[in-house]
C-alpha cells in the first residue's frame, strides 16, 4: 500500500482465496483501499463478499482446441495456428474506479 497499489490481479481461485484473508489481516478493504480482479470459474463468484469481479473462459473449449492442436502436430501437420477462445466478463463488487489524486 506504500507503493500505491491500486489493484490485485488474481490468475485463479487459489490466489485470491489466499489474497482476501491476508488483506482483512492487514485492514486493508476491497474494493475501497484495493480492487481485485481474479481469472476465474464462474461458479467461485459468488463465494466472496463482496463478490469477485474476473473473467473465464470455456476450459472444455480451451481444452477441446489443445487437443486438436496437439493430434494435428502427432499426425505430421506442422503447422501451428493461434486459437482463440472468447471469454466472459463477471461482474462483481471486488473492484472500482482508482482513488483520485489529492
Amino acid at each position: 500500500m506504500k507503493n500505491k497499489i491500486t489493484a490485485l490481479v488474481c490468475c485463479g481461485e487459489g490466489c485470491w482465496k489466499h489474497a482476501v484473508p491476508a488483506l482483512r489481516r492487514a485492514g486493508i478493504r476491497y474494493p475501497k483501499d484495493v480492487s481485485i480482479f481474479v481469472w476465474m470459474n464462474p461458479s467461485e463468484q459468488d463465494i466472496s463478499d463482496p463478490p469477485l469481479s474476473g473473467v473465464t473462459q470455456n476450459f472444455r473449449e480451451l481444452a477441446r482446441e489443445a487437443f486438436d492442436l496437439l493430434d494435428k502436430q502427432i499426425r505430421g501437420e506442422q503447422r501451428l495456428q493461434n486459437v482463440q477462445v472468447d471469454y466472459l466478463f463477471l461482474e462483481g463488487k471486488s473492484s472500482s474506479l482508482p482513488r483520485r489524486k489529492k
